[in-house]
This record gives structure tokens, C-alpha cells and sequence, in this order.
């Protein structure tokens, strides 16, 4: 089964953290791992080829260009060249064997990474502005964001990197920032987040049908938490609500129903997670 990492974050004195820790969610044993080289919140990470690469966030100050690699043979992390624009609270995601990131706070840039030739590359700007928050994820050949927009809306589109090109899909459902998303067959799960109050809300988008509908919501409120697909559920890590959120959720796509007795309490907020294969050296 794979693991899951989370990496960096926010403490309790509203600091940025450079922590990397290992979930093994099949004993339900956290591990601490070696640490990042910056401390950073809001960042966003991606697994390819068994590396992880954690891509920009925000120090204590600035939102960084700054992109590092993790080996979790060697357990070490390198630095690897940096993005174009410094950007936080974005999406990230794989296709094609490229990391692609997307957005962010009010950011509506683009970038793809070759780790063949450690460089960055430009793609085409999404179609609407983000204010605070978006995440990419991928089905089939194309690249999906969801993202708050100053409106008071949502902002949804699909991106073809074939094409070079964005589609504006439907974006008429609940308005929530520092939300997650995971995708799983032919649906996105836009999960928790910020509006008034903090949301347990959740909802599914059909990329098919082009139709949202409304999901089952959390046992717990909560936002600036992590969810992740593992086979047909959905894992829901940290979060806050005035406090922490430690419990973890569970939901079962095909019963539409949150399970909370899935593992041991977790402290995880504005940092990242990600799924791998956890290879023993």
C-alpha cells in the first residue's frame, strides 16, 4: 500500500515549518523523515518516479520560486531549478511524466518541469484569475482546477496539454477557499475549506456530464487540510477549525458516506501531501 508524506505546514504560533513526515496507512504509524531544506507553508507537492518535488509556498514573508526533490532511498533532499513565478496555495499534479503547477494565490500562471533537463517551461495562463486557492488534478489526458475566485465564485477549467489549451467548465456550486480536491474514475471531490463559516461542505463534479452534485459532508468543518485517493476512498488529513483538526476522514465513494475511526490523530495544516511507494534502502 502506498504511503503517504505530508511536508511543511504552519504551527500553532502561525510560523512556517519545514517537518517531513511518513504515514504508513496501513499500520497507522507516522514516521519523521529527513526535514526540508526551507521552511514554507502553502506549498504543494507532486510524486513522479518515486521522487517528490515540493513546489513553492510561502516562507514567513514571500512566496518562494524555490522547488525541492525528495529520494526517499537516500532519504535526502536536493534542490532542483527553480519555477518562473513565485506562487503559493496552488495546484500541482503529473502528466506525462512533466509536473505541472497551476495558479495559486492570485496567481494565474502556469509551468511545466522537465526532470530531464531540470527546466521550466511556460503554458498557457488559466482563463479566470485565482484569488486564493486552486488545485490541479488529472484524469485521463487532461488537467483539471478548481479555484476561488474575488467574486464570491468558483472558477472551473480543464486544460489539454495537447492542445495548448483551457475550457471553461461549469463552475455553479458552493463557494469555498482553502479547500482540497481529489479526482478518482470520472469525478473531482472539492473537499472542506474556508467560506463563514470554515466547510464541511463537499461536492462531486462529473467531467463527463459536466454536473456537480452534492456529497455526504465531513463529520468534522475544516480547511487548509490535505485529501488524498487511496483505491476507492478518499482520505481527508489535518486541517483548522479556531483549533486543530486532527481526525482523520474516510469516505467511501461508492456508499457516499465519512468514516473517522481510520487512524491515529494527525496535526497537519497549510502544508502538502502526497502519495508514493515507499521504497526501503
Amino acid at each position: 500500500m502506498p504511503h503517504v508524506l505530508f511536508a511543511g505546514g504552519e504551527n500553532l504560533e502561525g510560523k512556517s515549518t519545514n517537518t517531513f513526515r511518513m504515514y504508513d496507512i496501513f499500520s497507522k504509524t507516522l514516521y519523521d523523515k529527513s526535514s526540508m531544506k526551507e521552511c514554507k507553508r502553502l506549498l504543494s507537492a507532486a510524486s513522479l518516479n518515486g521522487l517528490v518535488y515540493c513546489t513553492g509556498g510561502v516562507d514567513n514573508k514571500t512566496q518562494l520560486k524555490t522547488v525541492e526533490c525528495y529520494d526517499s532511498i537516500i532519504n535526502q533532499w536536493s534542490e532542483i531549478a527553480p519555477m518562473e513565478n513565485g506562487r503559493s496555495d496552488h495546484g500541482a499534479c503529473v502528466y506525462n511524466d512533466f509536473i505541472y503547477v497551476v495558479g495559486g494565490f492570485v496567481n494565474s500562471t502556469v509551468e511545466n518541469y522537465n526532470p530531464t533537463t531540470n527546466k521550466w517551461y511556460n503554458c498557457p495562463k488559466v482563463p479566470s484569475a485565482y484569488n486564493q486557492t486552486c488545485r490541479a488534478v488529472v484524469i485521463q489526458n487532461s488537467i483539471y482546477s478548481i479555484g476561488d475566485m474575488k467574486n464570491g465564485r468558483m472558477s472551473n477549467s480543464r486544460f489539454d496539454p495537447r492542445e495548448g489549451r483551457w475550457y471553461d467548465l461549469n463552475s455553479n456550486t458552493t463557494y469555498v477557499c482553502r479547500f482540497d480536491l481529489a479526482s478518482y474514475g470520472r469525478s473531482l471531490y472539492c473537499i472542506g475549506g474556508g467560506s463563514n463559516p470554515y466547510s464541511n461542505h463537499c461536492a462531486r463534479f462529473d467531467v463527463f456530464c459536466n454536473k456537480w452534485e452534492t456529497m455526504s459532508p465531513m463529520n468534522a468543518r475544516r480547511w487548509g487540510h490535505s485529501a488524498l485517493t487511496v483505491d476507492n476512498k478518499i482520505y481527508v488529513f489535518g486541517g483548522w477549525n479556531h483549533v486543530p483538526v486532527t481526525t482523520v476522514e474516510r469516505y467511501d465513494i461508492p456508499q457516499n458516506k465519512w468514516d473517522t475511526n481510520v487512524a491515529e490523530k494527525i496535526e497537519h495544516f497549510n502544508g502538502a501531501a502526497v502519495l508514493i511507494d515507499h521504497r526501503n534502502n
